[in-house]
């Protein structure tokens, strides 16, 4: 009973979580925001806490990786407490026999990414519902996360444009100056202003 319950609420926490970052235009979720600050946390130190570390610069890629990582983990493990609850919550297709161990933690991963090869199946009309339902999940939450990172990369990528874009003025303000003056003004750095504000 504390399998079943302890699933439920994980999967209320990570559904709402995913739910809030990727719908709400107010930031990511609670556990989002606090698993993302901590894999910023471990890059800058990793990095030698070196702002101008270049594996600094790639801790974005990191840290959206992680969080669909994460993701997935919080369901998965909600799903795999749920079934392991009933001993007779999965079978085998073949001869009906219950499955124990890691074939169910095998059929919970199966479900979520809505492969299904029916190698295990359901063992109830209940455990049919939940495998139904964390089918469904698997399907539009992780379909959402990808379609909510993909702007994110490419704002990433548009970034570090812009960033290579200002440093070929130079590595210093004064250099920037210095590099755009023609002797009588700064057409240089006014002439591509509105290239910046895009």
């Amino acid at each position: 009973m504390i399998l079943l319950f302890l699933g439920i609420i994980i999967y209320i926490i990570a559904v709402q979580d995913i739910l809030k970052t990727t719908l709400s235009m107010q930031g990511g979720g609670w556990l989002t925001n606090n698993f993302s600050k901590m894999l910023w946390k471990i890059c800058f130190y990793l990095s030698g806490e070196n702002g101008a570390s270049k594996f600094l610069g790639k801790s974005g890629y990191i840290i959206l990786t992680g969080i669909i990582i994460f993701w997935v983990f919080l369901l998965w493990t909600s799903l795999s407490l749920l079934i392991y609850s009933d001993p007779l919550s999965i079978v085998s297709s073949s001869d009906k026999t219950p499955v124990l161990g890691f074939e169910k933690l095998y059929f919970a991963g199966y479900i979520l990414s809505t492969l299904g090869n029916g190698e295990y199946i359901p063992g109830s009309d209940f455990w049919r519902l939940i495998t139904n339902i964390f089918s469904f999940t698997g399907l539009v939450l992780l379909t959402m996360s990808v379609t909510y990172f993909v702007p994110l990369l490419q704002a990433v990528i548009e970034q570090q444009k812009l960033a290579v874009q200002i440093s070929g003025y130079g590595e210093t303000p004064q250099q920037m100056l210095l590099n755009t003056y023609d002797g009588q003004y700064y057409q240089g750095l006014t002439a591509n202003a509105s290239e910046l504000t895009l």
